[in-house]
């Protein structure tokens, strides 16, 4: 069993994990966690109220293999193209000359006149 709280959150949730996923036991300790704040009400001025009871998952909770490729993918290539607009671009070099030509020597010129 695990409980979890953010201090900007209102809500304390409460999750069971595979060996103890029985939802009795996620609604006993939301019981008395929700007794024992309400006997501390006074000295803390919170007060805890049970929103919803627990119950058990009637199937899987995680996504498709195929939603998570395509989510996996998808991120892969945001990623990818923020890669390519954050690289260093290449600037022209202003000390460099023009690549020109050389001259034709007289033996690649033979046998065109």
């Amino acid at each position: 069993m695990s409980a979890a709280v953010a201090t900007s959150f209102q809500m304390l949730p409460i999750a069971a994990d595979v060996t103890n996923s029985d939802a009795d036991m996620a609604n006993a300790v939301s019981r008395a966690l929700t007794r024992h704040a309400n006997d501390a009400k006074a000295e803390t001025n919170v007060e805890l109220q049970q929103f919803a009871r627990a119950t058990k998952p009637t199937e899987a909770s995680s996504a498709s293999p195929g939603v998570t490729a395509l989510v996996g993918a998808s991120a892969g290539g945001l990623l990818g193209g923020l890669v390519l607009l954050v690289r260093p671009r290449r600037t022209l070099d202003a000390a460099r000359p023009a690549s020109v030509p050389s001259p034709a020597t007289a033996a690649d010129v033979r046998g065109q006149m």
